[in-house]
């Protein structure tokens, strides 16, 4: 974990607080932006790998909180560094993904990029699912970031101050279940999109 005591704390509050509002609004962009780039692989390794990155998330959230259940800091200290670092590698391609790719329709079986009548009946039930999965995990994938980063900072702060012990642990329950849901919803729009990249 990073070394952060009160002398330098007041600027990673300020980093914390722009990246929480410059993550959300460079995903946002993304959708007006493309890339023409030659890849020498399918695209569809970046779907594969976002639902890759979303499920080890998960699980090392799951084992971050076992291990602080049973007061092992150090284990669940690592599982979440590690929960962080596939978290922003998830980020990253992410982006890399949506610069490069076309948006791709949920229900678009010749994937020409429209949902025509035909297919639209086909996914009728299963799309109205699909939607509602997908709009409140990019929301609250956007809400998360700024609880994440500060959860994180509170927790790497409690090595030098034991009164962020408490602070970090208030914050962490709020946090947990909104990226955990994050994570996991994340693994369902994959399989759910799947048929269509």
């Amino acid at each position: 974990m990073l070394k952060i005591n009160a002398q330098n704390l007041p600027f990673y509050k300020k980093l914390t607080w722009v990246l929480s509002i410059v993550i959300p609004l460079t995903v946002a962009a993304l959708f007006s932006v493309k890339v023409d780039l030659n890849l020498p692989f399918d695209n569809i390794v970046f779907p594969i790998n976002h639902g890759v990155l979303n499920t080890f998330t998960s699980l090392c959230l799951i084992g971050s909180l076992f291990y602080i259940k049973l007061g092992n800091v150090k284990a669940h200290n690592r599982f979440i560094n590690a929960a962080v670092i596939c978290s922003v590698i998830f980020l990253v391609s992410y982006v890399i993904y949506h610069l490069i790719s076309n948006h791709t329709v949920y229900g678009d079986v010749n994937k020409d990029g429209i949902l025509d009548a035909q297919e639209a009946l086909l996914v009728k039930g299963s799309r109205t699912v699909y939607l509602v999965i997908l709009l409140s995990h990019i929301a609250l994938s956007a809400v998360v970031i700024p609880f994440v980063l500060f959860t994180y900072l509170r927790g790497v702060m409690t090595k030098d101050d034991p009164e962020y012990v408490e602070r970090h642990r208030k914050l962490a329950k709020f946090t947990f279940p909104l990226w955990l849901y994050v994570s996991i919803t994340g693994v369902i729009v994959f399989a759910m999109m799947y048929p269509y990249y």
